[in-house]
């Protein structure tokens, strides 16, 4: 981890200790926050939250990890979760994401990805710890990155 910013280490290091617990909703939680104050490092002046979520999303997350959901399917997730406790959001409801669910403990999403598509239910299925990982090799993609270029460096900082 990248000493300009310890807080973040300290959000890895609950995210680990949630999911030891089996803590899941709180994981997810924490793990979302993460993104968000990740992403905010180099929010442009005037932009919104969810525009450097994406853009960090699709800078490091999903290039680090292949998951079967898109960046505005995961921010649909982060807002579902974190304002309401739930798969859906916004977004899903008004049919723009797919809602996410997710595997916990090993178990493969593919089954619960199976269920939905049965059922019809429109759910896109992902395995919580390729999330996380994917969230872990994200942040040191981007702190190495931002170390390599002084200009990044200083608005980091």
């Amino acid at each position: 981890m990248n000493p300009l910013d310890p807080s973040l280490e300290e959000i890895i290091e609950g995210i680990d200790v949630c999911q030891k617990a089996h803590l899941n909703n709180s994981t997810l939680i924490l793990l979302y926050a993460g993104i968000d104050a990740v992403a905010s490092l180099e929010k442009l002046p005037g932009e919104q939250q969810k525009f450097s979520f994406l853009r960090w999303v699709n800078s490091y997350l999903l290039p680090a990890k292949q998951l079967a959901c898109s960046d505005l399917e995961l921010y649909g997730a982060r807002c579902g979760l974190v304002h309401n406790m739930a798969a859906e959001s916004d977004l899903s409801i008004q049919g723009k994401v797919r809602p996410v669910v997710y595997s916990f403990g090993g178990a493969s999403p593919t089954e619960s990805q199976n269920a939905s598509d049965a059922l019809n239910h429109g759910y896109v299925a992902i395995d919580s710890n390729d999330l996380i990982e994917a969230f872990r090799v994200g942040v040191h993609t981007f702190w190495s990155d931002v170390s390599a270029s002084p200009q990044r460096k200083a608005i980091v900082e």
